[in-house]
């Protein structure tokens, strides 16, 4: 009985050692600092893991090098072919955003100086930058935990490198169009907290190739649309280093307009009123009531957007006869447009400043991002409303009147 035991004993111990080795991964040709990967030219887009990754022990004394636990790093070594900036671009990685790429000048492991850093992850757009001279060496590091394989790309340009360029735009007469975009480079210098690069990406934004006055956001509101406005948007980003064209968009506005209709449906609930709602599908509108006597002013019943040509809601009934009227609803519109541009000025301060999703954020960081008035306030809800902006880079900012659809639907 002692024997088999031993046999059984042996049996498992040797199947655990086989799935243990079963489980282990080859870590990647450039796990160690010394078998970095020799990158040359100027436009490269190259590929790495992080899965079998290993840290080594000079790691810990890298400046900037992060090192979550059960994580690993790979390494990149690149000569700059002429005196410029370098943008190398984080694209989206699905199973690797628990990583960061950081950049070092040097050629020693535990005497690098550290560059510039960004991570994976929320918000996608991520880069860094850094100034690059022929007769200095930069090694590049991937350190954390990923399963997948990821891409970067590394450009050698002076002049602003666009991450996002403007998509094509279609609504509904009266509507808000919205474009955005954004580039790479110097941040603006009103940013807070101060950024490492002295000189401002600025924006331009065109209209059929002519330049829109007061326009220089990284992004564009186009409120109450008509077909005048429909046509070719584009936008171009400048700095020191020189001027880049970041593409067109079209905007294309459905001359549909339909009347909006509503008709009263057999009640269920004697304190609801059943109704059906025909319009424009993507297009908000505006329902409000009144009781038949004595004919107060109108009472607001409910903001929608509809999805469908027709669609069923319910009010609350305030007199067994009352009156119902609905009409376009431009101004929810127009607020919805509003916070999706604070919410990009929220993703580019969060780019540019390298700040992870829990960071906290206020207005005061969105001013360089955003259009403001002339007297450099922000731009109000048109209906009254109160903007709001707290929490973390995740969080999206909010208006006082979201109870009644003042809030986005699709952020950027």
């Amino acid at each position: 009985m002692k024997t088999r035991k031993r046999i059984l004993g042996f049996v498992t111990a040797l199947t655990l050692a086989t799935a243990t080795g079963a489980l282990a991964q080859t870590p990647p040709p450039n796990d160690d600092f010394a078998n970095r990967i020799v990158l040359t030219g100027s436009s490269i887009t190259f590929t790495g893991t992080l899965a079998g990754a290993t840290y080594e022990f000079a790691e810990s004394s890298v400046p900037g090098g992060y090192m979550p636990a059960d994580g690993g790093s790979v390494w990149w070594f690149w000569t700059a072919p002429t005196v410029s900036r370098v943008v190398i671009e984080i694209p989206p990685t699905p199973f690797t955003t628990n990583a960061e790429l950081e950049v070092y000048a040097g050629s020693v492991l535990n005497a690098l100086t550290l560059l510039d850093q960004n991570m994976f992850g929320f918000p996608s757009g991520r880069y860094v930058s850094f100034m690059a001279y022929p007769t200095n060496t930069y090694q590049f590091r991937v350190g954390g935990i990923g399963t997948q394989p990821f891409s970067l790309r590394l450009t050698v340009t002076n002049p602003p490198v666009f991450i996002f360029q403007p998509q094509d735009c279609v609504v509904s007469p009266f509507g808000s169009a919205f474009f955005s975009a954004m580039a790479t480079g110097p941040r603006a210098s009103n940013a807070f907290p101060n950024p490492p690069n002295p000189s401002p990406t600025a924006y331009q934004w065109f209209f059929n190739g002519v330049p829109i006055p007061d326009q220089n956001s990284p992004s564009l509101i186009v409120h109450s649309v008509t077909t005048n406005q429909a046509g070719t948007y584009s936008v171009t980003a400048s700095n020191v280093g020189g001027v880049t064209d970041g593409g067109s968009a079209m905007l294309t506005v459905i001359d549909t307009n339909p009347i909006p209709q509503i008709l009263a449906l057999q009640p269920t609930n004697f304190g609801r009123a059943p109704l059906a709602l025909a319009g424009e599908p993507g297009r908000w509108y505006k329902i409000e009531s009144t009781p038949a006597f004595p004919f107060p002013s109108w009472q607001l019943g409910v903001h929608l957007q509809l999805t469908n040509t027709s669609e069923v809601i319910s009010l609350f009934r305030l007199d067994p006869t009352q009156f119902l009227r609905v009409s376009l609803d431009a101004h929810t519109d127009g607020c919805i447009a509003h916070l999706r541009e604070m919410m990009w000025g929220k993703k580019i301060h969060g780019i540019e400043n390298r700040l992870p999703p829990t960071a906290n954020f206020g207005f005061i960081q969105l001013k360089p991002y955003i259009h403001l008035t002339p007297q450099g306030d922000f731009i109000i809800c048109p209906d009254g409303g109160t903007y709001a902006m707290s929490g973390t880079l995740t969080n999206p900012p909010t208006c006082t009147l979201s109870s009644v659809g003042h809030r986005p639907t699709n952020l950027p």
